[in-house]
């Protein structure tokens, strides 16, 4: 209703305008060189308002043929953003599903859309990546080093490329570079943790490492590593003290400390740590200065005299005694360690060839074969086993994850 007014009001308005100039009296004469221009007041007037409006309309033209260049810009730069966008969505989904073929193409269109932007250009060199391109990666990932904002993310791939190629001089370049663009990142400091491992160079590595299972290991490379006696043996010792129940670093001050002629600590280490967790190896170890079979086994007896039995510590009697020669005795501790793993029945199959029981031995044997395997150093990343321990897993290198059993 009130809009209604004000359109009754309006027309009234104009009504009354146009009869008011309708009825203005006299004439407007124009007069330019020899022309002259005549007209009534109300015509001159309404010829100027025309004029106005064409003159207006006119420049409004001019205007938005100006402005016709950026609209054109503006509107196919929203429509490579729409089809960009859209291609970086297919790419990433082609990316998580594996699919190389179509990770390249959506990355190759999201290229051409959107141009070198940091993201089209780490999209597009993933794609190639997956597509096993490394050549074509590498040159997109230098591209995308070279770019302001996104040099990190450059950096990063070219590094993760020299480390596949095992190129550790040209890694530990870009790391350095990527310190440059982002410095202090975990992700810096992990990586130059990967590289000295990688590099062997142990001590650095243990720098690095947090305290735990990895740095322990670190440690104990670090001091078999050490050509300095007295570095080793401190290395060793305090990786030692952080677990007592790693035989790898009980071994490794032990050995240093015999190395420094103080045996009887070296043992009163390898004693210590036996009583945390026993291990064959420091059996071995303890036995080392034996000159034969008999004084090995003299050795271990007084080693872990005092000591609460332990299944391994019987089976290391066990064996001792059969290479000295004592069948009985070899038998009551064999029997008497209770394991049923194939060490087990190896033995038993020693023990009766050396009595000249064929039968007893074909049965142990057969047993041998049918029981668990023997207990070796496994990681607990990827599941690799190997004989010897080591500081990184020999399969995945990962620091720190070889555990017993």
């Amino acid at each position: 209703m009130r809009r209604a007014i004000w359109l009754v009001v309006a027309g009234a308005i104009a009504t009354a305008a146009t009869w008011y100039l309708a009825g203005l009296p006299g004439t407007v004469v124009l007069r330019v060189a020899r022309y002259t221009i005549s007209a009534a007041t109300p015509v001159a007037l309404l010829a100027t308002i025309l004029l106005l409006l064409v003159l207006y309309g006119v420049a409004r033209l001019v205007a938005v043929l100006f402005r016709l260049p950026t609209a054109w810009r503006n509107w196919r730069a929203g429509r490579n953003r729409a089809v960009g966008d859209l291609a970086v969505t297919r790419a990433l989904v082609a990316l998580a599903a594996g699919d190389g073929v179509a990770a390249r193409r959506e990355a190759r269109r999201a290229l051409r859309a959107l141009g070198p932007t940091p993201h089209s250009l780490q999209l597009a060199a993933e794609a190639e990546r997956l597509a096993g391109n490394e050549d074509a990666a590498a040159a997109l990932f230098r591209q995308l080093a070279e770019h302001k904002d996104g040099g990190f993310l450059g950096l990063r791939g070219l590094f993760r490329q020299a480390m596949a190629r095992q190129a550790w001089d040209e890694a530990a370049i870009l790391l350095a570079q990527a310190e440059g663009k982002q410095p202090g990142r975990l992700w810096l400091r992990d990586s130059r943790l990967r590289l000295a491992v990688h590099q062997e160079n142990w001590a650095g590595a243990a720098a690095l490492a947090e305290p735990g299972q990895a740095k322990t290991a670190l440690m104990i490379a670090a001091a078999g590593a050490a050509s300095n006696g007295n570095a080793a043996l401190q290395l060793a010792k305090q990786a030692w003290a952080e677990d007592k129940s790693q035989a790898p670093a009980a071994l490794a001050y032990a050995q240093a400390l015999r190395g420094a002629g103080r045996e009887r600590a070296a043992l009163d280490a390898v004693r210590e740590s036996w009583k945390a967790a026993p291990h064959p190896d420091l059996a071995t170890f303890a036995v080392a200065p034996g000159i034969d079979a008999a004084a090995r086994l003299k050795l271990f007896t007084l080693f872990v005299q005092g000591l609460p039995p332990h299944p391994e510590a019987q089976l290391a009697l066990a064996r001792l005694s059969f290479a000295a020669g004592s069948l009985g005795d070899a038998t009551y501790h064999l029997d008497a360690c209770g394991l049923d793993d194939r060490r087990v029945g190896l033995l038993r199959a020693d023990l009766a060839r050396a009595r000249g029981d064929g039968e007893a031995e074909k049965a142990a044997l057969r047993d041998a074969a049918s029981a668990p395997a023997a207990p070796a150093w496994g990681c607990t990343a990827c599941g690799a086993q190997t004989a010897a321990w080591q500081a990184t897993c020999p399969s995945c290198h990962a620091a720190g994850t070889l555990r017993w059993g």
